[in-house]
């Protein structure tokens, strides 16, 4: 779910992983962020309840995730790895289960030439196994000068302009490998 306002984007990324197999397993989540945005939460969910994330020094972090996972606790790790990217470390993904992340960043997004570019990280999702089983992605749009026009030079995208300033966008896909941003 994106909001942006004005020249500011606020992204919010509600991810589930399966794990298939018959034996826990910890799960790798790899995801970029733009260069100029910043993360405003993480969080994993667990027995129904929302863990959110705190920033630590990266050794202490690291120490104590290792201390859960040897305790068989729920613990999740997200770590800058440069570039833009983030990797989170989840443990454990429970066999024939499912384990919900959430990702927000906040990012200042660009005007050139009269128009304001957004884009959304999806490529890093062909490196999955399997093929996605649903992505939504839903932008709302409010800015103070009229808008002229909303579209994706990538993907199908449902475009609606609400008002001079308002407008909304939202793609969807099923059993899809995403392979373009």
């Amino acid at each position: 779910t994106v909001t942006i306002e004005n020249q500011v984007a606020e992204v919010y990324i509600d991810q589930t992983f399966y794990n298939p197999n018959d034996w826990e397993v910890e799960g790798t989540y790899m995801f970029p962020i733009p260069a100029d945005a910043a993360i405003s939460d993480f969080g994993m969910w667990v027995d129904g309840e929302k863990l959110t994330g705190e920033i630590l020094d990266a050794d202490e972090a690291s120490a104590i995730y290792n201390d859960y996972v040897i305790q068989m606790v729920d613990p999740a790790l997200l770590e800058y790895s440069g570039r833009g990217m983030y990797k989170a470390s989840i443990y454990p993904i429970p066999a024939n289960s499912e384990k919900r992340v959430e990702l927000s960043y906040v990012q200042a997004l660009p005007l050139e030439g009269g128009y304001l570019h957004f884009w959304y990280p999806l490529s890093t999702e062909k490196y999955s196994s399997e093929p996605l089983d649903s992505i939504s992605v839903q932008v709302s749009i409010e800015t103070n000068e009229d808008i002229k026009t909303v579209y994706s030079p990538t993907h199908a995208t449902s475009v609606q302009l609400l008002s001079d300033r308002e407008a909304s966008a939202s793609y969807e896909a099923t059993n899809v490998l995403p392979d373009r941003d």
